[in-house]
């Protein structure tokens, strides 16, 4: 690839754009004042999240007379591409707004080819407008105003809503955005935290045990509003999740205990965890207590309680399913069967909750931006000693900031497209001391510890009060 002829068309198409948006500007199809407008080339927007400067390819900025700062600010973003848009191009420009803006931002995506699905469904998502270049001339694909009308909010109920989703073919054409459950939404943001959310957003299910076909999108938005309803700072301020807060609030919240035992493990299978409906409890194998696994695992099955509690299957029929399948022409596991489904599902709002997007987003560039590190928001694993080791170091950072395996930590990036691998890429052999049985980490030996004093001593108190 000629990098100097690359940058020259991407430069080349970026003052194609500045004359396009301001001969728009100009003849008010924007709505705004001209002699407002300040228009800007690779102009840099400071985030306070990162202490760092972000450059957008082009920005207009809205000063109303007099003003001393702008009201409003237009972040536009080129793509001249050969092939379509993927989704983490879009997610990458949506992050970089979200790092330097505040309300009033109206992101623009700019292309001379189309979007990929992911793509246009966080565009939609995000509310981005997106404008296509074709032979000299621009169509605008996507309008996406900031603000619903009224009516819109004010007119929908959930009888509406239900009627008008059964119709909806696919889930991964449904977004959920703050917008739209400003008002209307919110008595079904209620059966979410309930654990009745499976049965109000999809237009399939499963006859027999009412299983819901939750796509990856929806689970994100439901462990947003999760989060928000246990720890709005989580989000805001890109937190990772604390163990005795989240049991606390399922507990309080949701009458959801958590509980540690000694798992009688079947054969075959290693069993980690459970939820326990007819109780409303959570039970975890003391041995993973201390552990980075421990998480995961409680979030996996809280996931259970909020997506899957009203499910009818028996244990019989559902420990005879086989696990999916691995297909490594799609990249992705089998969904072939209600268990299948159940798992999957809890796996990826479990992801959710410990590690939000944005969040995760944040955390990766702030350690870039303190160790050198190039690409923000990226990573790129090849075989060479340096990547290998910025792979090395950005995920054992990760996974002790969200209390996370570095396995969940590799697979939450990948997921996102923040990690992407070469063709070639080689995995490392686990040393010897990660495989030994009787090797255990220094937080569970401590739980161990502080259990057996606390027993101790309710037992001594015990003997001398009687």
């Amino acid at each position: 690839m000629n990098i100097t002829n690359t940058v020259a068309r991407g430069n080349k198409f970026e003052d194609q754009v500045y004359d396009l948006i301001k001969k728009d500007f100009d003849s008010l199809k924007f709505g705004v004042i001209p002699t407002c407008c300040r228009f800007f080339k690779k102009k840099k927007y400071k985030s306070e999240r990162l202490n760092t400067y972000i450059e957008f390819d082009i920005s207009v900025e809205i000063w109303p007379e007099g003003a001393k700062e702008f009201s409003f600010l237009y972040l536009i973003e080129c793509k001249d591409y050969a092939t379509s848009i993927p989704g983490s191009d879009v997610s990458e420009f949506i992050t970089n707004v979200e790092m330097v803006a505040g309300m009033n931002v109206k992101p623009i995506i700019i292309t001379t080819t189309k979007l990929q699905e992911r793509a246009f469904r966080l565009a939609t998502e995000r509310k981005l407008m997106w404008i296509l270049v074709e032979k000299g001339k621009h169509t605008t694909k996507l309008q996406n105003s900031r603000k619903p009308k009224k009516s819109q909010l004010q007119d929908a109920d959930i009888t509406v809503l239900q009627h008008e989703l059964a119709h909806v073919n696919s889930l991964r054409e449904l977004a959920l955005s703050a917008e739209v459950t400003a008002q209307g939404w919110d008595e079904l943001i209620e059966k979410f935290l309930t654990g009745a959310l499976s049965g109000n957003f999809t237009g399939q299910e499963d006859a027999d045990i009412g299983l819901k076909r939750l796509s990856a999108e929806v689970i994100k938005n439901i462990a947003n509003r999760i989060l928000d309803d246990f720890n709005p700072h989580i989000r805001e301020k890109f937190l990772a999740l604390d163990a005795d807060a989240f049991q606390d609030y399922l507990k309080i919240k949701h009458g959801v205990t958590v509980v540690h035992s000694t798992i009688e493990q079947p054969k075959g299978r290693e069993i980690l965890g459970y939820y326990d409906c007819s109780l409303k409890q959570i039970t975890i194998d003391f041995k993973i207590v201390g552990t980075d696994r421990y998480m995961f695992i409680l979030a996996h099955e809280a996931s259970h309680f909020f997506l899957h509690a009203d499910l009818t299957i028996d244990q019989t029929s559902y420990d005879g399913m086989q696990d999916s399948i691995w297909n490594p022409e799609t990249n992705r596991h089998e969904l072939v069967n209600d268990r299948n489904w159940i798992e999957w599902q809890a796996n990826c709002l479990a992801v959710c909750l410990l590690m939000p997007d944005l969040s995760l987003q944040v955390r990766l560039r702030l350690l870039q931006i303190s160790k050198g590190y190039g690409n923000h928001g990226r990573i790129f694993a090849d075989n060479t000693p340096d990547n290998r080791l910025r792979l090395k170091v950005t995920l054992e950072h990760l996974s002790t900031y969200f209390g996370v395996s570095t396995i969940n930590a590799e697979y939450r990036l990948t997921e996102t497209g923040m990690l992407q691998f070469s063709k070639f890429y080689r995995r490392e052999s686990l040393p010897i001391h990660m495989t030994a049985s009787n090797a255990r980490p220094i937080g569970q030996i401590l739980y161990w510890a502080l259990t057996g004093l606390e027993e101790r001593s309710s037992q001594s108190n015990t003997t001398q009060e009687k």
